[in-house]
C-alpha cells in the first residue's frame, strides 16, 4: 500500500510540472480545449494549485503510514533496508524488540546468502513463516508476531 500512495503522490508532482509548462500529456481534455481557444488563454496556476493541496491532503491523511515506512520497507525485504533506521522505528514504536539484539540478528540475516536466495525465490509471506530463522533471529520474529 505504501508504494501505491507514493506512486500517486510522485503523479500529483509530475501533473503539477507538467501543467506549469503547457504539457498536457495526462489530461488530454483539457488539450482540446487548450487548442480549441489558443495557448495563450490557459494559466496554469489554478491547476497547479489544486493539484498542491489535493498532494498535501493526501499526505495529511497517511502520516502514520509514513512513519512506519521503515518497518514495511524491512517487512518486505531485511536484505537491504539500513539496519539503524529500521531499529530507531521498530524499537521506538513498542514492537517490545530489544534494539541491540534486533540490530544483531538483522545484520547476520542481511549476511547469510543462503536466506538471500530463498527470499528472491518466495513471496513474502512464505520467507518469513518458513525461512526466517525461529531460534536464532527471536527478535525478528518477535517483531513480525507483534507487527
Amino acid at each position: 500500500m505504501m508504494s501505491d500512495v507514493a506512486a500517486f503522490q510522485s503523479k500529483l508532482n509530475l501533473f503539477s510540472q507538467q501543467l506549469e509548462i503547457g504539457n498536457f500529456t495526462h489530461f488530454p481534455v483539457l488539450q482540446s480545449q487548450v487548442s480549441r481557444s489558443g495557448p495563450f488563454s490557459f494559466t496554469p496556476g489554478p491547476y497547479c494549485a489544486y493539484l498542491t493541496e489535493l498532494k498535501e491532503e493526501f499526505s495529511s491523511r497517511f502520516v502514520d503510514i509514513k512513519i512506519l515506512e521503515p518497518v514495511l520497507a524491512f517487512t518486505e525485504n531485511p536484505f537491504v533496508c539500513d539496519v539503524q533506521v529500521t531499529s530507531d522505528c521498530v524499537t521506538t514504536i513498542k514492537f517490545e524488540v530489544e534494539k541491540a539484539l534486533f540490530e544483531d540478528q538483522l545484520i547476520d540475516l542481511q549476511q547469510n546468502n543462503i536466506l538471500k536466495e530463498r527470499h528472491k525465490e518466495e513471496n513474502i509471506a512464505a520467507f518469513w513463516l518458513t525461512y526466517a530463522p525461529k531460534k536464532s533471529h527471536a527478535a525478528l520474529n518477535n517483531y513480525d508476531i507483534n507487527y
